[in-house]
């Protein structure tokens, strides 16, 4: 904490008569400063009384800002209005868009240039305009073009924007016209980065005799020694950071701990999650244990991203057309609104359980009809139908009125205020947000209404506006509009550099120290002339000397904010690439941390968590099921355990149909129907060309119209999938025809089998199988096909070594030759596209170019066969075995398996190191 003297002084500061301003870098120390002098009052047996005149610079200007042209406007002089920035980048949109000058419009993210075009408006108004007589880019004169038309629209609505206040401030204090009583003392500390604005109204209050101080105490504590270390990966960093900090704060709770970055965006939620597993272990040990957070992160979540304001978000955008699937499962599935316990109003909450039921068995039979588009109501395959089927008439009731006005509204116009109203009106409608909890729900309930008014503010700039643009409007207010919960009193404070100015920590580690973000990059304002951006004094990001010089004032502040600084970095970034020190820590030589750090306290340790209670068993051994059982065994033994004992597989995505699961189920209906009609060799080569077109478009036909509903989403789409299909499979039998090799005819087509393997288990597994296609071959031995449509072509090496990418067929083999059939041959028909169909296998003979003894020898006999058919079965077993054994590691084939999977909630892999970087093919034999 502060010292006494400090704390003395801050209480006699803000106690003056007038009460000095006290003025902070950022909010964060202005919130503490103002919490320490409560905290002053109440400890002298005071009451705590008005808030201090403490704020931030930009809050400062602001409040100094408004009360100016409140001031002026009861003096009777002409009123002006500050605009909002949202209002600001609209105004500047506008003016862009009409204005493109040699600029492509077609090209523009207006949207993106006016956020430039306000940076670069601010900078004009703190540091003075161009003198424009330098060489300019085409971006830099167009906005040359825009600045007097800017000027001139807020002149004629007169409006004023937040860059023009500390002009206004000055000038009003100069001339004694601010309207508020000026204090005699300001605090205002040397920030790091040159701040114009309050260089001006410091100037011109010093010039009223106020005394101007740069500290409210003089420091005590000198620069400590950076202690350097690094990881080898950015998440080894953060968990080892995390793992030093657990250890401190065991060993001293009330220890103060500053994680600081140079840019905390860059981490996102894996920092949270690394910090709240390594910070509150007994949180996740313990079964039925509360979390207990220990951290501040400064990284605050954006209003969009709260799910009460999704849930707004999500039902404002209903269309009066039809709802997807996926919004219609959210509104479905979202907390919000809430609603309350059967016993009424007055009960606790417990958000409607069974509410929550009859909209979760809602969903389920959307979901299982894979309804990928519903009408809003007024349909009998509608979203408000399901939910008056589901018991809740309310909900349904609320859907049509809402239709009624959307249909109503189809292509109208609004003003801003307007379309608030409307909004305001469709979630009471809906019963939205229902009974808040906690004090972070209230407060981003209020900044939903912030949101709103800001909104509305708009009407401004645009006095009316459609509905889409309208809802698209406030959601980027939305998520511009960062929301941090208040958390003085967290063990652990992560933040940016930048924001830690001011502030007294008992330990910090400076993480991420990397060169390529500590300097910054210099990044100049692209509508600016670039030579007279860098002449200016301490204008931010124009020149690597100007963030050197910044990066080095930033450091040492660092040294002094605590006794023991430790600095780190990552040698190689996510993506492989090579990281070195940054500048500011290259002179110092670095540790390498222990490679047991980096790894996570559950993974390292899993020996000693917690036993499973008795009464809870382990999932049960599935013991029947298909051929997915050893696919997922061979592909990670983790995703056997989780998709078939767990059951955790994740929903598949419903979309409009026929997806492309559907159309795979078309092709192998397409071709079972001919060759049901064409079951031989001999019927297939006495066609021609023509009868096999003719036959193709037969069988496409019938299977397109015996689809069901199929092409309930696409009608349309029915007559081109009948002619994709019918080329398919003329491509498919032409191939056949004319490179396949000797007499066959067709066993079964897509015939249900069952069988049991291995057969040297004690209790084998029961498998449940149906093979696209079984033939029989000339010496009554049997061919198994399995058609693909994938887009890239199935090969043999499919089912190489000890763990096979696609182990199916090497099971049918096997289930087959265990019924007393002898097969000479297991194959793929590739239909990836009608000129790229290949039938790939290996045979006991040649039975196509690519369908033969699988070896590279000219000369390819049985035995070859043989081999390849023993090493294809000894892996298959193996992986039964293992299933059976229970053998359940987080041991991926290789990394495009993780990739392909959605699991990775419940195996952590990025954690446990499992998936080792083996991004190269198996071998592409034949």
């Amino acid at each position: 904490m502060p010292d006494a003297a400090h704390d003395a002084e801050l209480l006699r500061l803000v106690d003056s008569d007038p009460p000095a301003w006290i003025v902070t870098p950022t909010r964060r120390l202005a919130r503490a400063l103002t919490l320490r002098v409560a905290e002053l009052r109440a400890a002298a047996g005071r009451e705590v009384g008005d808030a201090a005149s403490i704020d931030s610079v930009d809050d400062w200007m602001r409040r100094l800002g408004l009360q100016l042209l409140a001031h002026r406007a009861a003096s009777g002089r002409p009123a002006r209005v500050l605009l909002s920035p949202q209002a600001e980048r609209l105004a500047w949109e506008k003016i862009i868009f009409r204005m493109p000058g040699d600029l492509p419009r077609e090209l523009l993210d207006v949207s993106a240039l006016a956020g430039t075009a306000a940076t670069a408006w601010e900078r004009c108004c703190l540091w003075g305009e161009p003198s424009w007589s330098d060489p300019m880019t085409q971006d830099a004169e167009a906005f040359r073009d825009w600045l007097p038309a800017f000027r001139a629209w807020l002149d004629e609505r007169d409006f004023v924007t937040a860059a023009e206040l500390p002009a206004l401030i000055a000038d009003a204090i100069e001339h004694d016209d601010l309207g508020a009583p000026l204090p005699a003392i300001l605090v205002a500390p040397a920030f790091e980065k040159h701040e114009p604005a309050l260089a001006r109204i410091v100037a011109a209050l010093g010039a009223r005799g106020i005394q101007i101080r740069d500290r409210i105490t003089q420091p005590a504590r000198a620069a400590a020694a950076a202690q350097v270390w690094r990881a080898a990966t950015p998440a080894s960093e953060l968990r080892t950071v995390a793992a030093r900090i657990r250890e401190r704060l065991i060993a001293d709770p009330n220890l103060r701990v500053a994680v600081l970055t140079p840019d905390p965006s860059a981490y996102g939620a894996r920092l949270e999650r690394i910090f709240e597993e390594e910070l509150d272990a007994p949180g996740m040990l313990t079964i039925g244990a509360v979390s207990r957070r220990r951290f501040d992160y400064a990284e605050a979540p954006k209003l969009a991203d709260y799910p009460l304001v999704a849930g707004a978000l999500e039902l404002l955008a209903l269309p009066s057309h039809g709802v997807d699937f996926g919004a219609a499962s959210r509104i479905l599935l979202g907390e919000f609104p809430r609603t309350v316990s059967a016993a009424g109003a007055g009960a606790p909450i417990d958000n409607g359980a069974d509410d929550r039921i009859r909209r979760g068995t809602i969903e389920a039979r959307l979901r299982r009809e894979r309804a990928a588009a519903l009408r809003l109501a007024f349909s009998e395959t509608s979203l408000a139908t399901a939910l008056r089927k589901g018991g809740l008439e309310r909900r349904a009731r609320a859907l049509e009125t809402i239709s009624r006005r959307l249909e109503a509204d189809n292509g109208k116009r609004r003003s801003p205020s307007g379309w608030r109203s409307e909004w305001i009106d469709r979630l009471e409608m809906c019963d939205w947000p229902g009974p808040l909890r906690g004090d972070v729900e209230g407060l981003v309930f209020r900044r939903w209404r912030d949101a709103m008014d800001a909104f509305a503010m708009l009407e401004f700039v645009e006095q009316s506006m459609d509905a889409s643009e309208a809802l698209r409007r406030l959601r980027e207010i939305c998520e511009q509009t960062p929301v941090q919960p208040a958390s003085e009193h967290h063990s652990v404070q992560v933040m940016n550099l930048l924001d830690a100015a001011g502030l007294d920590f008992d330990v910090v580690y400076a993480i991420g120290m990397t060169a390529s973000v500590f300097p910054a990059a210099p990044r100049p304002n692209p509508l600016l002339p670039v030579r007279w951006q860098r002449v200016q004094p301490g204008m931010p990001r124009v020149s690597v000397e100007a963030e050197r010089e910044l990066a080095d004032r930033v450091w040492q502040r660092v040294l002094r904010s605590a006794g023991e600084v430790h600095a780190s970095y990552a040698s190689a970034g996510d993506s492989g690439e090579d990281n070195v020190a940054s500048a500011c820590i290259a002179g110092l030589e670095p540790m390498d941390a222990g490679r047991s750090e980096g790894v996570a306290w559950w993974a390292a340790a899993s020996a000693a968590l917690e036993p499973r209670p008795a009464e809870k068993p382990v999932a049960p051994l599935v013991r029947s099921g298909g051929a997915s059982i050893l696919r997922h065994q061979s592909d990670c033994p983790f995703r056997a355990f989780a998709a078939v004992r767990l059951g955790a597989e994740p929903l598949d995505a419903i979309g409009p149909q026929p997806n492309a699961s559907q159309r795979g189920t078309l092709v192998h209906a397409a071709l079972a129907a001919a060759y049901r009609l064409i079951p031989t060799s001999d019927d297939l080569k006495g066609l021609g060309n023509g009868n096999i077109d003719e036959l193709a478009r037969d069988v496409a036909r019938e299977t397109v119209d015996g689809a069901g509903d199929v092409f309930d989403d696409a009608p349309d789409l029915a007559a081109s999938a009948r002619m994709w299909l019918a080329e398919l499979v003329a491509s498919w039998m032409r191939h056949e025809r004319d490179d396949r090799r000797g007499p066959w005819a067709v066993e079964s087509l897509e015939a249900d089998f069952t069988g049991t393997f291995p057969p040297d288990a004690e209790t084998p597994l029961t498998f449940h199988y149906r093979p696209d296609r079984i033939d029989r071959v000339e010496d009554g031995a049997l061919v198994i096909i399995d058609f693909k449509t994938s887009g890239s072509a199935k090969t043999p090496s499919a089912w190489n070594g000890d763990r096979p990418a696609e182990p199916q067929l090497p099971l049918y083999l096997a289930l087959r030759m265990a019924a007393g059939y002898s097969v000479d041959g297991i194959a793929f028909g590739n239909l990836s596209a009608r000129d790229a169909c290949v039938l790939a296998g290996a045979g006991a003979r040649e039975f196509s170019d690519k369908f033969a003894p699988p070896t590279r020898k000219k000369l390819r006999t049985r035995a070859d066969y043989d081999t390849a058919v023993s090493a294809y079965l000894a892996a298959t077993s193996e992986l039964a075995h293992a299933y059976l054994r229970g053998d359940a590691g987080v041991d991926p084939r290789k990394s495009a398996v993780c990739t392909l999977c959605r699991g990775h909630a419940l195996c952590r892999v990025g954690e446990s190191g499992a998936a080792d970087d083996q991004n190269g093919e198996e071998e592409n034999g034949e």
